[in-house]
């Protein structure tokens, strides 16, 4: 016989606990939840202070991408975590609701990716299908926010993108210059 799995919480049974708390009971609970996780700090962070926070907050993210292809003395990672790197991108977006922040993650992931494959040779499919998937996504927010600004923030280092990859094998550097030629056309006159 199996044992009954027990229903996961609904938030209907939350929100009525909550609305019984006090305010120093909420402000306690609160607290525990922006020390339990950095995902739980960002996102209160970003929510609750102000515009800046964000900002202050990309850092740590930025970290994250580079260790994952670089360990602190400067050697190649033994095994790349490039899933769990986009899962930051993606939790840092969604905390944070910031999208040239993302933006910029999207292109440390890309640069350092691109680098990484000049020190130390071409690496598999997997890898660049990783980092064409993220220029994609950087190329469908740039395009779905149509704001010049945004674009100009970032044109540079895609223009420099395309000059570092375009050695490098598998399609890469073509996709890239095809990519940011792509965005050069929508944001003609930037």
């Amino acid at each position: 016989m199996r044992a009954k799995r027990s229903a996961a919480p609904k938030w209907s049974d939350v929100k009525k606990r909550l609305q019984s708390f006090g305010s120093p009971e909420l402000l306690k609970l609160v607290r525990e939840m922006f020390k339990l996780s950095a995902e739980n700090q960002t996102f209160l962070a970003t929510r609750l202070l102000d515009g800046t926070a964000g900002k202050a907050l990309l850092e740590p993210y930025r970290q994250r991408i580079e260790q994952s292809f670089y360990r602190r003395n400067g050697l190649p990672q033994e095994q790349l975590q490039l899933g769990a790197v986009r899962k930051a991108i993606r939790d840092y977006r969604k905390a944070t609701s910031d999208l040239p922040g993302t933006i910029e993650l999207m292109m440390t992931y890309v640069e350092t990716g691109t680098a990484f494959s000049r020190n130390f040779g071409d690496i598999d499919a997997p890898f660049y299908n990783s980092l064409t998937s993220v220029l994609d996504e950087i190329q469908c927010l740039l395009t779905s926010i149509r704001n010049q600004d945004v674009y100009c923030q970032f044109r540079q280092r895609l223009l420099d993108l395309v000059k570092k990859a375009e050695p490098i094998g598998w399609g890469y550097g073509d996709y890239v210059g095809s990519t940011v030629a792509a965005l050069e056309r929508r944001f003609a006159g930037a």
